[in-house]
């Protein structure tokens, strides 16, 4: 009871992100913070992405030798000059990483890289060497230009001049104008992705409507091809039908194909056809069984059948003209069958 009592009041030791420019950096995103409380009353779970993420991630990827970072808050632990630029131990609550500033950042800074200066990168690139050293540990660092740092925090104590007027406030004012210009261009840039994928996907569905329409359009060219085929097959069966039952009627007279006689050779036919339907529902009713719905032909029925439809379409000038031999042919040969 005593130990988690003792536990419970245990107070944690100040360190340098309790206040400070640590408090800065995060108040500047919009964090909510508390200066004086443990890392200035920040989680360290809310941070998007820790030193250590990084460190573990490049341990465990072997075969990427840069990442990019998009947003890194870090404060300089110890740094050293390397002949014009600096090399510096950067850390946050999780863990350090060392980071490389180019000499660029160190003629426009000077002697604001100092320890204790906190630095909110962005886009920074995480450089990683392939050749893993004996303990099998990599070791990455930052490689940190102008264009990777957001804002620069210094010291209380060594702001103590206007920052308009200090090398830290005019570098942190040239990023603001450049924060807003890419705010610009990144919501331009959001707006022409954002159309070009809506246009892209109004001709993916065009397109698809497009060949639904084509596939239906096939589909009903197919079904009135199948429908005419099956047409014409029932008009000829039914010609064929005519002709073999106003043959067996007796409907065939001299002057066929003569159009005087036509309303006479109709009107037999359907006396005679009307009198064939009362004859085989006479049948029906007496159970006997009916004789086939179309007769077949003998050899001179079938001739008379030719030579009708050769009457209906030819004529002594008609390219048809010479079948008549033909037909006149098979009518010798019948007639020399003994009957």
């Amino acid at each position: 009871m005593a130990s988690a009592n003792a536990d419970r009041f245990t107070v944690m030791p100040a360190t340098v992100f309790d206040q400070g420019p640590w408090v800065d950096m995060c108040q500047y995103l919009g964090m909510k913070v508390t200066p004086g409380a443990s890392y200035g009353g920040i989680k360290v779970s809310s941070l998007k992405c820790p030193v250590q993420k990084i460190v573990e991630d490049d341990q465990a990827v072997t075969k990427v030798p840069e990442v990019t970072i998009n947003a890194l808050l870090v404060l300089i632990k110890s740094m050293r000059y390397v002949d014009e630029e600096i090399v510096a131990i950067l850390h946050d609550p999780t863990g350090e990483i060392e980071g490389y500033f180019h000499r660029e950042l160190v003629e426009q800074l000077g002697p604001g890289i100092t320890a204790g200066t906190g630095v909110l990168l962005y886009k920074v690139s995480v450089f990683t060497p392939t050749e893993a050293p004996v303990t099998g540990r990599r070791k990455s660092y930052l490689n940190i230009t102008p264009r990777n740092i957001r804002q620069v925090f210094v010291m209380k104590d060594q702001s103590s001049s206007a920052p308009s007027d200090s090398a830290v406030g005019l570098f942190n004012a040239e990023k603001e104008a450049e924060v807003g210009q890419d705010s610009d261009n990144d919501d331009y840039d959001d707006n022409m992705a954002s159309t070009s994928e809506q246009a892209a996907r109004q001709l993916l569905q065009h397109r698809n409507d497009l060949d639904a329409r084509l596939r239906a359009l096939q589909a009903k060219t197919a079904v009135e091809e199948g429908d005419w085929i099956e047409q014409g097959r029932k008009l000829y069966e039914f010609e064929d039908k005519f002709l073999r039952d106003t043959l067996l009627e007796g409907n065939i007279m001299t002057g066929w194909g003569e159009p005087r006689t036509a309303p006479v050779r109709f009107r037999n036919a359907g006396v005679r056809k009307r009198k064939r339907e009362r004859q085989e529902a006479a049948a029906e009713r007496a159970g006997k069984p009916q004789g086939p719905s179309t007769p077949t032909l003998s050899a001179k029925e079938q001739l008379k059948v030719d030579r009708h439809r050769l009457a209906s379409y030819s004529s002594i000038e008609s390219p048809a003209e010479p079948m008549h031999a033909t037909l006149g042919e098979r009518e010798r040969k019948l007639a020399e069958v003994p009957s």
